[in-house]
Order: C-alpha cells, then sequence, then structure tokens
C-alpha cells in the first residue's frame, strides 16, 4: 500500500498535538515531499532510518508517535514525539513552525490532508487500539524501563534510545546502556495477551525464547527484554539451515502436546480442528459485520457466491477432524523476522497470534511466506523434513495426505485469524467507526484491506465441489 503514497507529511507532537513541523524546501515553505528530500527507502514499520535522516537532516531527535496512510486517499500523516531537546526548532534556517489551522490552509478544503490537520488536536491522543497514543506518549513507558535498566546495572548513565520498530500491533525501542543492548516492547491494546502467552511457554521449559527482564500488565503494559544475540533467520537461508528450523519448530510442538489443556485452550486462539467447522458458519455473517462501511466489503453477489462455497471448505474440515490427529501450537506469524539463530538456539518469538489448532497449519503457512525464495523440489524437502518429524503419529502416506488437506484449507485459516483479530479491533472499539485518518482507522482499514483480500479467494468457481 506504501507504495502508490506521494506525500509524507510531518507532525511534530506538542502537548496538545496543534503544531505541524514544515520544511523549507524547492517549492517553499510546506510540508515535505518524497521529491524533496525525503529518503526513497524510509519504511512504515521500521522507523529508524527515516528518524536517523529527521535528526539529521532537522537536528530534532524524534521518536515516531504513529503513522495513519489511507490507500485510498494517497495520503500519509506521520506523528512524532520529541525525544529529548538538543536543538530549538524555530532557530533552524530550514525550518518553520505553523499551527495546525495554518498547515490545513496551505491544502484544499476538499483534500484529506486539510481535514486531518483541522482534526489533529482532536484525534491526536486519542486510540483505544494503540495505548501509547496518549498526552505522555511512550515516555510512560520510557521512564519505568530507564529506572529498572539504572537499578539493574546500579548506574545512572544516560541511555542511547532508539525506536526500531513501530507498527499497527507493537511498538519496540532498543536501549543501549553499559554497552549493552536492550529490547522494550510495547503491544497494542488488541495483543497484550501476548505476556501471558509467553510466560505459558516459559514455564514449559520445552524452547528458547528471549530473556525478560520485567514485565508489566498493568496501567503500561510493556515487556522489557535483554538482547537475544544472534541473527534474524534470513530470508534467502539455505534449504539445509531452513530445514533445522522446522525440525526443532515440530519438536516443540510435539513436547507441547503434554502441556497445553486441550479443552481450555487460553490464553492461545481456540482454532482446534473440532471446531473448524464451527467457524466456517461465521464467515459470511462475518464478512458483512465485519466490513460494514469498508470499501473493500463484498458485493451481494460475491457475498452469495461465498455462502454458496462454504460447504466446500466445511467438507475440508470436516475430512481434517475425520483423522483424529492430536492439536498442537501454531504460531500464528512463523516467518524468518520472528526467528532468531542465537548461540543458545533456535528462538522463536512473537508469539501473540498464537492458538491451539491442527500443528501442520505452522509449516504450510511458514511455507507460504517464504514460497518465492523456494523451488518446488525445495517446498518438498522442507515438507518432507517436516514430516518426519512426526512419523510416530502415522504412517507416511496418511500424513502426506492430511497435510495437502491443509495446504488447501491455509486461506481459510487466514480468514478465521482475520476475523478474531478484527472483531478484537471491533470490540475495543465498542463497535463504534473509528474517526477518519486517525490511528485506530488506519489499523482497521489496514486489517479489512487484508481479510477482504483473501475472503474472496475462498470464493469458488460457481461453488465448485
Amino acid at each position: 500500500m506504501a507504495s502508490n503514497l506521494k506525500q509524507l507529511y510531518f507532525v511534530l507532537a506538542n502537548e496538545d498535538g496543534s503544531r505541524v513541523f514544515t520544511l523549507q524546501t524547492a517549492n517553499g515553505g510546506c510540508i515535505p515531499l518524497y521529491e524533496n528530500g525525503v529518503a526513497d527507502h524510509i519504511g512504515f514499520d521500521d522507523p529508524d532510518p527515516y528518524l536517523q535522516w529527521f535528526e539529521q537532516c532537522c537536528s530534532i531527535p524524534v521518536f515516531r508517535r504513529y503513522i495513519v496512510e489511507s490507500s485510498f486517499t494517497n495520503e500519509t500523516v506521520m506523528v512524532l514525539q520529541r525525544a529529548g531537546t538538543t536543538t530549538d526548532p524555530q532557530q533552524k534556517a530550514d525550518a518553520v513552525w505553523l499551527s495546525h489551522a495554518e498547515a490545513a490552509r496551505i491544502y484544499g478544503h476538499d483534500t484529506v490532508i486539510h481535514q486531518v490537520l483541522l482534526g489533529l488536536p482532536e484525534h491526536y491522543n486519542k486510540s483505544r487500539i494503540m495505548p501509547w497514543v496518549r498526552p505522555e506518549g511512550f515516555q510512560s513507558y520510557l521512564d519505568p524501563m530507564i529506572g529498572r535498566l539504572h537499578a539493574r546495572s546500579h548506574s545512572h548513565d544516560i541511555p542511547e534510545i532508539r525506536q526500531i520498530k513501530n507498527a499497527y500491533v507493537s511498538t519496540v525501542f532498543r536501549c543501549r546502556m553499559n554497552e549493552r543492548d536492550y529490547y522494550l516492547k510495547i503491544p497494542t491494546s488488541v495483543f497484550i495477551r501476548e505476556i501471558e502467552i509467553m510466560k505459558l511457554i516459559r514455564e514449559w521449559d520445552v524452547l528458547a525464547l528471549p530473556v525478560w527482564i520485567a514485565a508489566d500488565e498493568e496501567g503500561a503494559p510493556a515487556i522489557l527484554m535483554e538482547n537475544m544475540g544472534g541473527s534474524d533467520l534470513p530470508p534467502d537461508a539455505s534449504v539445509e539451515q531452513l530445514a533445522v528450523v522446522i525440525e526443532e519448530y515440530a519438536r516443540f510442538q510435539i513436547c507441547a502436546m503434554k502441556h497445553i489443556e486441550v479443552d481450555k485452550p487460553f490464553p492461545f486462539y481456540d482454532y482446534r480442528t473440532s471446531t473448524l467447522t464451527g467457524h466456517v458458519d461465521t464467515i459470511a455473517e462475518a464478512a458483512r459485520e465485519l466490513l460494514q462501511d469498508s470499501p473493500y466489503r463484498l458485493s451481494e453477489e460475491e457475498q452469495s457466491d461465498l455462502v454458496a462455497s462454504l460447504p466446500y471448505w466445511k467438507g475440508l474440515c470436516e475430512r481434517i477432524a475425520s483423522y483424529s490427529f492430536p492439536d498442537s501450537i501454531d504460531h500464528g506469524d512463523l516467518r524468518p523476522g520472528n526467528i532468531r539463530l542465537t548461540a543458545n538456539g533456535i528462538v522463536f518469538f512473537d508469539w501473540a497470534w498464537s492458538a491451539v489448532t491442527h500443528p501442520f497449519f505452522s509449516i504450510v503457512s511458514f511455507l507460504h511466506v517464504i514460497r518465492r525464495s523456494l523451488s518446488d523440489s525445495d517446498k518438498a524437502y522442507l515438507r518432507d523434513a517436516y514430516l518426519e518429524q512426526w512419523s510416530g503419529f502415522g504412517p507416511r502416506a496418511a500424513l502426506l495426505e492430511l497435510y495437502e488437506i491443509i495446504e488447501e484449507v491455509r486461506d481459510l485459516y487466514f480468514v478465521i485469524g482475520d476475523i478474531r483479530w478484527l472483531k478484537d479491533i471491533w470490540e475495543a472499539l465498542e463497535w463504534n467507526t473509528p474517526q477518519p485518518v486517525s490511528p485506530d482507522a488506519w489499523t482497521m482499514e489496514r486489517r479489512q484491506y487484508y481479510f477482504a483480500r483473501v475472503l474472496r479467494r475462498l470464493i469458488k468457481p460457481r461453488y465448485s465441489t
């Protein structure tokens, strides 16, 4: 979605969110455009390159508070929180300050950015999903972290703090102190349950996990962790390296079976094999309810075709259940960026989406994520390496047949997960449509986009069976 955006708007946070930071460019005093000096490589989830650019060009260290982008309007708004004060921006020759109202007047009254800037003070500190969107911003999270690190190291040195991730699911800071790195993760309200999940998996002691220093659950929920070391699993990892990773993951799933209470999946999502057909029964109504007022909503014809297609998917779920294969843990977001290769072993992290379900959904999803870097023979090799770990659960022919059914049901599984995610968002908003171009509206738009895109894949050509 970001590739279609034409303009990048910088908003530097004051207490009331009422002032807009702009730069002098070739076009005069205006909010900068990509072609006027903003680096093309600046990412939306990875803020560090962008924040470094901003600090170097403007001498103002900042954290990115949130970013709002819309695929419909071609507009982006970034809200920044000052990260300490080194230079008064009003003293900068290449910087000007405008009130939000003055900045809005630069743009036509019929433009989205005009309305966004006028409404900035109203929605700036309001979000039911991103808990850091508050008047104090990140400070309520950073202060306790710094205090804990000072107590841990018996030092009062000022740490170097960088924001390295900022997305609609979480934000992460890296804190360097006494030549050691620590990480602070702040989840959105929808994923605070990750703290409970990690506590439970840690008790099982069957997998290498990030080392926690502290986990606050009330007030300002966040997790303070030690540096894991090592490196992320590279996207272009060799097939042999990938095989080692998925074999280790399969062994974890097998060990987890001894610990999970299948009849009480919480804090994991409940996508047990025995419940999949029930989830299918909810999809059509969920499509109407969760895409209400969305430009991505299904047409009446698509809705009708979806209803007619669901018996096909329900039949596949019944076939999966007929194998009586035990459920286990699905990570929910298994991809190279959530897998770390360290001296202490392979670390799997970011378990916020995890569920109790058929274990094969994990590997099917993982191979789908990395599919562009794999040949057909690579995929078969990795599939076989994974299934070999399950050889004690049935003959190879039966395992392969079951794997192929689950591979076909992959999109259905994604849709079931997106339904849960979108319902959590709607419930956090108390089923009120969020204010346009607000942090909550941005989160809703992105999730509706992905949900609707995969949902349409479930529509079979004239209900083939």
